[in-house]
């Protein structure tokens, strides 16, 4: 898997497949609840997608990849 590589982008990690199974359309429906913010960066040039949006959004699906990772940790011990 891909748990001790920094550099792989959110996409990637889900078509790595085993993790994500079962939970690409959270990942799908988490991704749409950015729209409204990537119209406002196409109406503000990208200064909004640059300082608040982008890293919002990164941190947002970093935070699903961990839970995840932390879930199929817990079922793999049986908690």
């Amino acid at each position: 898997m891909s748990a001790g590589r920094k550099n792989l982008y959110f996409f990637n990690c889900l078509l790595d497949g085993e993790r994500f199974k079962g939970n690409k359309w959270a990942a799908f429906v988490l991704d749409l609840s950015f729209i409204g913010w990537s119209l406002l960066g196409i109406i503000t040039f990208g200064l909004v997608n640059i300082f608040f949006a982008g890293p919002y959004q990164y941190l947002t699906q970093s935070q699903l990849y961990f839970r995840l990772k932390e879930q199929q940790k817990e079922e793999s011990y049986g908690y």
